[in-house]
Formats: structure tokens, C-alpha cells, sequence
């Protein structure tokens, strides 16, 4: 429920709001603010989003109030899948019908200023900029937005309250927020808005306000931060002139530059360049003109390379880094956001196809587990860019029991975002194909007795930055927003040690899908309607109990692979803890001791290292706080609790030399006796 539900709430946060811009409640008088609760605009305004905000009236040149007015809201509009999505709140909404207009705030005589091309005017985005800058008198003309210098219904390129100013011979300063220069947008809106002016006779200036630590600055942070107006007006009369540095200002609409790890961005082509590749390649038949004065006082026009220039201009586009963020706007944070966003609009349809797949994967399971999948495959959906610690494995003998085609259904919610890989891909360590990916179908990918492949899927499970070397430009580090699904025909596809958190496995007993329920289920998941059913189904599904950082579910599918994939000495170690036929004396044992019971006719197939490594693997350890050596009468050992280990944790080093020494026998002249059994 909103906190402004009575109209003298909500005018106080105007009050607070408006005062960002320098601006009191007398100059909300002025300005004809007023104040709305959610209820109050609904019913007199009735905007697309129940929320309070205040109206803002607009005035003709004249200083008469026009029937044109924007609402602005003063809380965040956004709601279920909105915020998923990156939108940006709706901070603002007009009145509907008719021609825009720009915002005069009736501080000065602004039909003067029309007819006088003499003063200089400032153009930016905002009521409340243009009205604190006017305020301050440096006449200011507001746009409700980048683009709307132009009609939406008329035909020519400026709007009709721009047509009443004279524009040749003025000197004209479009000053926007300090980030537009980030963004191609607003950049190409600066651009349009400059050529036009220019081409009315205007002198031309595209202003960059200084970020600050806070953010990106608009013209009324810019004041509000203790600048004088004569630092401002500094500020305006020493920005480029648009005419000379027209082609830089285009370059910026094609491309940025990301500070790490120093390359290019190509916003047409969505592809990082190496600066060298911009310069002499991509972008060098792009040339513009510089005017030279000869030493005769003519002026000659030289063609030079755009590119170049571009990289050496201190207004370039520029952002720190190239990222991929699920859920956040395009430029979040100065950093150009790689995510395009969710290819589906969620859409409540029919989902039985996914519960009739389902139903044939999860037969005779624990109807847990089940649930846990759902879980699973929904958490990165209703929170983007979660990287949960956890990966699932659904795995069946035949082939075409479905396990692939759940894969294919959880990719396409994902869109371009989303790959299937083989083990060719894991082995390259380039990592080309994980970049801006949040979701892997890993098909037939198995780890088994290859430990490098096994690290490697393991690291892939819970690594939080990802490292990309593609060719020709520099490698960077990425946030690693993959979560996987295996699948497999093995019923060993993965190796894991007794006490693995990362896998959830699943194994399919139902044998191969029925044809009919396939063809149903394909068809279903390759039309949009169903694409579009499922999203909404995922939004939805009940994530309470659910820890994308906890340890995977486990199911007996999974503590039987992991009885598979141990060696034979790894399932004997194992044994030690529940074999009660192993009839051996006491509860401490070296590990040449262990190799004897195991190995008795000294094969030499396992050494004393490699059971030692087996039973730390396993989770046995020496006893005692050390840990260290123990000195007994035989010799210095070590030793291992293989019996009441919660026994031995804390004992202290004279208990542990008792217990082993009173277990153990010697001859005259010969070591310890193996332990009896």
C-alpha cells in the first residue's frame, strides 16, 4: 500500500521532490503544480499507472496554460514482470491526444526571447531542469523527452511552439543529463535535434555535464551541488561548437568505448572491436572534413579518418565496461548491459504439455524431487542473473525419453541467451561460447573418470566471474550467470564424492516418450502461445522452501551414481564405514596398514599414498586437534580414525598413542604387526 494515501502526504513529497531543483513552494504556486493520491488521479486524470505524482501544467509563450500537462509520480510504478525485465519505472505520463508541446516555465517573458535571437537558450530534457535553470535566469525550454522537439502527428521536424522562436544567428546549448553521451539513443536524439537547429541558422553547442560519485548530473544536480550560475555559463560557452565536431557526435551514435579492458563496441553489429580493428578496418572508410586556413588566409577542407579522431576526442561515448546484467536497463551503472532482455511477454495459457513431460520424467519418484525441479528451473526466471551453487543431471539409458526436450523448453525462455554444448566446448579454454549466456543445455556431457573435464564442470557450477579470450581483443572477466542442465545415457556420466552439494540427478525409468505425447509437447513448445504460457508459468511457481545456495536435492538416482563412479579402492574405503564383516581391531589404522587388508597379495596396484588420498576423499581424517604425526614405540605415523571418528576429533595425542600401541603387536627386530581382522 502506498505511504502518500492522503493529498497533504503526497504534497510533501513534492515539496522534498521539486526541492532537488532548487525549487520552494512558492514556485510550486507559480508553477501550478498539484498534488494527487493514487485514488485523486485515477479518478480526474485517469493515467495508465495508479500512483501519486503531482501534475505539471505547461504554458505557451505567452505565459498562458495550455491544456497540455505531464503527471509526474513520485513512487515506482513497476510491477511483477516489469521489474524482471529491466523496464524503466514510468516516472512520468501526458495528456493523451494532440501535439506535444515543450515546457516554457513562466519564470521570464519568454515571447521576448522568441523574437530575440540575441539571448541565448539552453535546451534540455525535464520540467524541473528547465524550470530551476530559468529560475536562475538562464532561459531554459523543457522537453518531456530527447526526441520531443519533434510532433508525433505533424509533419514538420520541429514541433509549433519551437517554430515561434527566431533560431538564426542564436546561440543554442542542448544540455541533457550527464550519461546521454552513453547512450545511442539520446545521442542520436542530440544529433537530430543539433542538425536541425543548424540548419535554421542556429549556432550549435551539445553541452556534457561532469558526473559526479552519486551518478550521472542534470542540469539541476549540477546547481544543487554549490556551482555558481557563471560556472555554468562557463561551462555552456565552452563546449564544441556542433558544426565542427559534427562527425564525432555521429561517431557516438554507432559506437562506444568500454575503458576495460579497452576496446570498442560496435552498437550496430552488437560486437566488441579491437581499437586497432576500428581504426584500420571496421570504421576506417569513415571520413569527415577539417577545415585548414593556407598560409594565403583561404580555407582548404582535408578528409581525415573518423575513427581516429573519434578515439582521441574527449567526448567520445565512453562507459567503464561491457557487462551482462539479466534484469537491468541497457545502461546500468556505466556500464553497457549486454542482456537483451526476455524474448517472451509472459501470458497465462495452457501448461500440460510441461506437466505431461514431466509426469513421464519424474515416474515413481519422490514427488520432492519433483518439486524441487520446478523450483529450480523457475528461480533464475523470477530473479535474473542468479547463478544458483546448484546444477540438475537427468539421465536415462534409452534414448528419447524427453530428458533433452525439457532442456530445449527451459532454452527458449531464455532466447539468444541461452546454448547447447558439447564436451568439445568445455575443453576449450577460450570459453567463446558461454559469453552472455544465463542458461546451458549440456547434452550428453559426461565427467567420469577424466579429472580435468571433472574440475572444469565443477568450477562451471559455482563460479561466480567467467574469463572470455576471444580472438583478436583483449580477454576480460564477465559475471557468470549460467545455470545448467545436464543430461546423459550413463548411468556414471559424473563423478562425485560422497558428500557432493552441486548436482541434483534425476534418472528416467519410464523408457522412451510416447509419440503422440512427443509430437504434442514439440509443437506446443515451438509456438509462441506456448513459449509465452510457460514464461508465466515459471513466474509463478511457488518458491517457498527453495535455496538456490544450499545443496542439491538428493534423490536415490543420484546416491546410486555416486556407489558407480568410485573405483574399486574407493568403494572399499566407503565399505569401511557400515562393512561389519571387516572384524578389524581397534579404531586407528595407518594407511600402509589399510593397503594391507585391501591389497593382502601386494599387487602393487594401489600404493600407500593413493589409499591415504582415498580416505581423505572420503572424508576420514587423523585424530586428535593436529592432526600431526604420532610417536609411538613403532615408529612415527599417521594415523587415520576409521572407527568412532567423532570419538577421536578432540582426544589428545597420549590417547591416540595408547589406543594405537595397545592394538598393535611387534616381534623382536621387525615392524608392527598389521592389525588383526
Amino acid at each position: 500500500m502506498s505511504k502518500l494515501a492522503t493529498n497533504a502526504a503526497v504534497k510533501e513529497a513534492m515539496l522534498v521532490k521539486i526541492a532537488d531543483s532548487l525549487l520552494d513552494s512558492k514556485d510550486a504556486v507559480k508553477l501550478k503544480f498539484k498534488p494527487y493520491t493514487a485514488a485523486e488521479q485515477q479518478k480526474e486524470l485517469a493515467t495508465p499507472a495508479s500512483a501519486p505524482g503531482f501534475i505539471i501544467p505547461y504554458f505557451d509563450i505567452t505565459g498562458k496554460q495550455t491544456k497540455f500537462w505531464r503527471f509526474r509520480y513520485l513512487e515506482d510504478t513497476r510491477k511483477g514482470f516489469d521489474v524482471l525485465s529491466g523496464r524503466k519505472a514510468l516516472r512520468y505520463v501526458q495528456a493523451s491526444g494532440g501535439v506535444n508541446e515543450v515546457y516554457l516555465a513562466p519564470f521570464v517573458d519568454w515571447r521576448e526571447i522568441a523574437e530575440n535571437p540575441e539571448i541565448p537558450l539552453v535546451i534540455t530534457e525535464g520540467e524541473l531542469k528547465a524550470a530551476c535553470a530559468t529560475k536562475l535566469r538562464i532561459p531554459t525550454i523543457g522537453l518531456g523527452g530527447v526526441y520531443c522537439f519533434k510532433s508525433i502527428k505533424g509533419r514538420e521536424p520541429l514541433l509549433p511552439m519551437l517554430r515561434e522562436f527566431v533560431w538564426k544567428g542564436r546561440s543554442v546549448m542542448i544540455c541533457y543529463d550527464s550519461d546521454a553521451v552513453s547512450n545511442p539513443m539520446v545521442v542520436m536524439a542530440e544529433n537530430q535535434l543539433a542538425t536541425l537547429l543548424t540548419t535554421e541558422g542556429a549556432v550549435v553547442r551539445i553541452v556534457r555535464l561532469p558526473d559526479s560519485e552519486a551518478g550521472k548530473v542534470g542540469i539541476d544536480d549540477f546547481m544543487l551541488a554549490g556551482h555558481t550560475v557563471d560556472e555554468f555559463l562557463e561551462l555552456l560557452n565552452s563546449s564544441d561548437l556542433f558544426k565542427e565536431c559534427r562527425a564525432m557526435h555521429e561517431m557516438s551514435e554507432l559506437v562506444v568505448y568500454i575503458r576495460n579492458p579497452g576496446l570498442v563496441y560496435d552498437y550496430t553489429h552488437d560486437m566488441r572491436i579491437s581499437c586497432a580493428q576500428f581504426t584500420q578496418h571496421a570504421f576506417s572508410n569513415h571520413q569527415y572534413q577539417e577545415a585548414v586556413i593556407l598560409a594565403n588566409g583561404n580555407e582548404k577542407f582535408i578528409k581525415k579518418p573518423t575513427a581516429t579522431a573519434w578515439l582521441n576526442w574527449p567526448h567520445r561515448a565512453e562507459l567503464d565496461e561491457a557487462a551482462f546484467l539479466p534484469g537491468k536497463p541497457r545502461i546500468h551503472e556505466k556500464k553497457l548491459n549486454l542482456w537483451k532482455g526476455w524474448p517472451y511477454e509472459p501470458k497465462r495459457g495452457d501448461i500440460k504439455p510441461w506437466k505431461d513431460l514431466l509426469d513421464h520424467i519424474f515416474q515413481h519418484a519422490d514427488p520432492a524431487a519433483r518439486k524441487w525441479f520446478e523450483q529450480w528451473c523457475a528461480y533464475p526466471i523470477q530473479h535474473p542473473g542468479c547463478k544458483m551453487a546448484v546444477a540438475a543431471v537427468i539421465w536415462g539409458k534409452m534414448q528419447g525419453s524427453g530428458k533433452t526436450l525439457v532442456g530445449r523448453i527451459l532454452m527458449k525462455m531464455y532466447g539468444i541467451h541461452a546454448t547447447e554444448i558439447k564436451d568439445n566446448d568445455l575443453e576449450n579454454p577460450r570459453n567463446e561460447w558461454a559469453e552472455n549466456m544465463q542458461f546451458v543445455l549440456a547434452d550428453d556431457i559426461t565427467g567420469q573418470d577424466n579429472r580435468k573435464l571433472k574440475r572444469r564442470l565443477m568450477t562451471m557450477i559455482t563460479q561466480q566471474t567467467l574469463r572470455l579470450d576471444k580472438k583478436f581483443i583483449p580477454s576480460y572477466t564477465v559475471q557468470d550467470c549460467i545455470n545448467a542442465l545436464f543430461t546423459s545415457n550413463d548411468p556414471d556420466c559424473f563423478y562425485m564424492d560422497d558428500d557432493d552439494r552441486r548436482f541434483f540427478i534425476q534418472e528416467v525409468i519410464s523408457g522412451i516418450l510416447n509419440i503422440e505425447t512427443r509430437k504434442r509437447v514439440i509443437a506446443w513448445h515451438e509456438s509462441n502461445e506456448g513459449a509465452s504460457a510457460m514464461f508465466h508459468y515459471l513466474l509463478n511457481v511457488d518458491l517457498t522452501g527453495f535455496d538456490p545456495f544450499a545443496p542439491a536435492f538428493i534423490t536415490s538416482a543420484k546416491e546410486e551414481m555416486i556407489h558407480l563412479t568410485k573405483s574399486d579402492l574407493g568403494s572399499w574405503v566407503a565399505d569401511l564405514k557400515v562393512n561389519s564383516t571387516l572384524k578389524m581391531k581397534g579404531d586407528l589404522f595407518t594407511a600402509s596398514e589399510l593397503l594391507t587388508l585391501y591389497d593382502p597379495m601386494a599387487s602393487g596396484k594401489v600404493t600407500a599414498n593413493g589409499m591415504a588420498r582415498e580416505l581423505k576423499r572420503s572424508g576420514y581424517r587423523a585424530p586428535g586437534r593436529s592432526g600431526s604425526m604420532a610417536v609411538t614405540k613403532f615408529g612415527n605415523v599417521r594415523l587415520y580414525a576409521i572407527r568412532n571418528m567423532e570419538t577421536w576429533i578432540d582426544a589428545s595425542m597420549k590417547k591416540i598413542v595408547e589406543h594405537y600401541e595397545s592394538n598393535r603387536s611387534m616381534e623382536p627386530g621387525r615392524a608392527a604387526k598389521p592389525p588383526k581382522f
